[in-house]
Parts: structure tokens; sequence; C-alpha cells
């Protein structure tokens, strides 16, 4: 959503000390996107006197939140260099933790949402509920001891876990990968126990987290409908309905992966403990098995000529050097991306749908055999259609930084920070 765009539709500014208030998170917004600014570029900008601004300026610095950077170049007519200003992106910082299966990421942001410090730890017991809850709080504290940080220092805490999270309630309502731990269990209740001196602490599914991360690369999503798609051994991902994360009554929104498209006869059977859904049917396990089936069709295939099993890779790669054995594993995965997409314009619409996962690395031949297939049908063919485009978020990376984005979202929202 652009500066302009926010100012202007915000009901904030009929009042004069919300004025303020709004004048004030406007600046900040402006430094969250930028290195460093000039108060002559910020009124610019925002349309506010350069003294209005250098005046919010100074009152951010006094609480710490901008920082000065400096004095800039001269303008080309020369005279007195320009003072630059930066976001503090170290006043606080997050905490975003994935529970994997067997393992724990911890990573540490500031609020720019830049990595700051990491590590993994595996699970003492990963059946067991109530120890896998303390190495979450364990890792916790450990990131925070590598880093030579305090807790006041951590503005929150967020865990991404798969499965279906009630977030607003703080509730994991089903451990789809650790159904030993039983069912709708109140972690962060059993957090605040674990972890004293954390304050702010909240839970989401991953894949919801790693699609929300589309928002920091891409703030421009925050003025559309868009639906991200994750696809690789496991899929899922979230609704963002104009920058707001699209939760669901229950949690279930973004659950993709176990909307079925094929008969139960076609594929093995989900975790979910259904058959036919989407997730068993485009994941590496089931490219290989297409492989399988087919190769005998295609003997003089250069993919045959490689050792061991066929890498998905590879054969996005033969796809899209025109491999008819290659082309043919990639249409039925094809096959199955069209009919789930084509649900998802019905139940969503979006106006961009985000691919995340393995997927993005599967080039042209899939990207644009998929939105030729999908529009295919004369009533999914339509004069503004949708933009379907490859994620450039790193694989392992979405979950971490879309908790970060949310908490810091949520920090640069609250009133009392810019109560001055």
């Amino acid at each position: 959503m652009s500066i302009d765009n926010r100012k202007s539709s915000s009901p904030l500014s009929r009042k004069p000390k919300n004025i303020k208030y709004y004048n004030q998170k406007l600046v900040l917004s402006l430094l969250r996107t930028c290195d460093t600014m000039t108060a002559s570029e910020i009124s610019e900008r925002i349309s506010l006197s350069v003294t209005s601004v250098t005046k919010i300026l100074a009152a951010l610095q006094k609480y710490k939140l901008v920082k000065s950077m400096g004095k800039g170049s001269s303008t080309e007519e020369g005279g007195k260099k320009p003072e630059l200003y930066a976001l503090n992106d170290t006043h606080k910082y997050i905490i975003a933790i994935h529970s994997g299966i067997g393992y724990i990421d911890c990573v540490l942001y500031n609020l720019k949402c830049d990595l700051v410090n990491k590590l993994s730890v595996k699970y003492r017991e990963q059946a067991n509920y109530d120890t896998c809850m303390e190495d979450i709080a364990h890792s916790a504290e450990e990131l925070l001891a590598l880093s030579d940080l305090l807790k006041e220092d951590i503005y929150g805490v967020i865990v991404g876990f798969d499965g279906i999270v009630d977030a607003d309630n703080g509730v994991l309502l089903f451990p789809i990968h650790n159904t030993t731990w039983g069912r709708n269990l109140k972690i962060i209740d059993k957090l605040k126990e674990l972890m004293p001196g954390f304050e702010n602490l909240h839970i989401n599914n991953g894949s919801r987290l790693s699609g929300y991360a589309e928002l920091l690369k891409h703030p421009e999503y925050a003025d559309e409908s868009v639906t991200v798609l994750i696809s690789g051994s496991y899929t899922g991902g979230c609704v963002l309905d104009h920058g707001k994360l699209i939760q669901g009554a229950n949690g279930f929104v973004g659950e993709f992966g176990h909307i079925t498209v094929a008969s139960a006869e076609e594929t093995e059977k989900c975790a979910c403990g259904n058959s036919g859904c989407f997730e068993t049917l485009v994941s590496p396990k089931a490219i290989q098995r297409y492989a399988k089936d087919t190769k005998k069709d295609y003997p003089n295939s250069p993919l045959l000529k490689e050792e061991g099993k066929l890498q998905y890779l590879s054969i996005f790669k033969a796809s899209n050097e025109g491999d008819a054995f290659a082309c043919r594993i990639m249409d039925k995965i094809i096959s199955y991306f069209v009919l789930l997409i084509r649900n998802m314009i019905l139940i969503h619409n979006p106006r961009v749908i985000v691919l995340q996962g393995i997927y993005t690395q599967a080039g042209d031949y899939f990207l644009n055999k998929l939105q030729s297939e999908i529009h295919s049908l004369p009533f999914f063919k339509i004069e503004k259609e949708f933009n379907l485009v490859y994620s450039d978020i790193g694989l392992s990376q979405g979950c971490f930084t879309g908790g970060a984005l949310i908490l810091a979202d949520q920090y640069f929202n609250e009133t009392e920070i810019y109560e001055l």
C-alpha cells in the first residue's frame, strides 16, 4: 500500500491528537522501507512541511525510534549538507521460531526484519509434548545468550507450527506431524509458564507466516487480494486480503494441500487421513512416482541416463529444454495445479497468486502452461485475469521472515510508541 493512499484514506486525520499520531506513523513507515532519508525527502513523500517533519524526527530520536546517520551530500548548487535519518532497527528485536519435524529453528530479527542470529536444535523427544515445549522455550533463551541480549530487548516471540492453528486464541488444534502431542493444545498458556520475562507471545501456522512474508518484498500486495501457495514435501499457503492475513474461524484457511483434486485410487493416503489430496500429488515423492510409471515410453530421454533416482530439479530443467519425458511428468503435475487453482479462484478470487516452494525452480514451461491451462475454459477467461508469479523468497526463509514481519507490523501500529 502506498504512503499516499494510507494517508488520504485514514479517518485519523480528523482530530489534532490523531494527526500527530498519524504523521509520526507515516514517517516511521517510510523509514522502515528506506536505508536513510533526509527531512526534505520525507517532507516531499508525505506532503508535510520540512519544519513539521524535523520536529517529528526530533521526537522520534528522543524515544530512540529513529537515529541520525550523519550528513548526506550537498546538492549540485552546494550549500549545507542535509542530516540523514534512519530507523533505529535495533531499538527492539523479534524472535521467530519454527517447530519442524524433529527440530526447532530459532531466528533473531531486528525491526526491519533483517536476520541477526539463528540456531537450530533437535527435539530431545519428538513424541513428548511437554519436553518439546520446554525445548522451544530453551531455544529462545539460548538465542538470547548467543546474541548478548536481555529479555527486555525482545518485543515479541512468534512460533510457527505445522497443522491447524487457532492463532487468535493461541491454540494448536491439530499438530498434523506430531499427533502424539494430542489435540487442542493451549500453546500460548504453556509457553507463558515456560518463558517468564518474555512478552507478547504468538503462534500461527508456519505456511501462513511464510505467505505473509511476501509483503516485505512486495508492499504493493497490501493493495490487492493475494493467495500464496506453498508446495514441496508438504503444501500450505495463506490468503492476504489487502494486507490482512485471513485466519478463518478455526485456522483452516491456507490448508490448500488437503483439497481433494483426484480420486482416492490415484494417490496414497495423506497425513490428514484423506486420499486424493493435492499435497500428495505434487510432492517430490509424487514426481518420482510419475517418472517411474512413464519412463518406459521414453527410453531415449537423456534424463534416463542419470544415475540413481531422478531428481525434480533435473526434470524441471529438462522440461524447459523440451524433453518429452520431462514435459509429460510436468503436464500431469500441472493438471493438479489447475484443478486446485481454479477452486482457489472460485473461493477467494485473488488478484495475485504467488507460488512458493520447490516449484519456484520449475521455470517457464511450468508457469506458462499452468497459466494457459487455468484460463483454457471460457468461464475462467476474463478480461482482468489474475497474475500468477513465482516468489523470490528463499525456500527456508518464509516462515521466520513472515513471523518477524507480523510482529514488526504490530509494533509500529501500537499507539503507545507514538504518544510522545
